[in-house]
């Protein structure tokens, strides 16, 4: 759990593997919708896009519908039109891997 939060809100980056599958399969868990920054909202969405990446280390399958509406809960509270975009574009990508 701390290795999730540090991606979350410290200084670390999301790299495709197993880190990245196992903070995804958390975050809905961890962030439920609580209000988080922007730059959060980016580190989030480059942990999910690394975790849905194909490869060797995958985030669960039961976890992506929880993903996705959380997802969606969090682009209905995102200020920015670019962020949302982003967001949306995340969706889509969870969906079709």
């Amino acid at each position: 759990m701390e290795i999730m939060q540090s991606m979350v809100i410290g200084s670390g980056d999301a790299q495709p593997g197993k880190i990245a599958a196992e903070a995804s399969n958390l975050i809905p868990r961890i962030i439920g919708v609580n209000a988080l920054t922007e730059q959060e909202i980016r580190k989030v969405l480059a942990i999910v896009r690394a975790a849905y990446e194909p490869g060797p280390f995958l985030a669960k399958e039961e976890v992506k519908p929880g993903m996705i509406l959380l997802l969606q809960q969090v682009a209905a509270m995102a200020a920015s039109a670019g962020l949302k975009d982003e967001i949306a574009g995340t969706i889509d990508f969870v969906r079709v891997q």
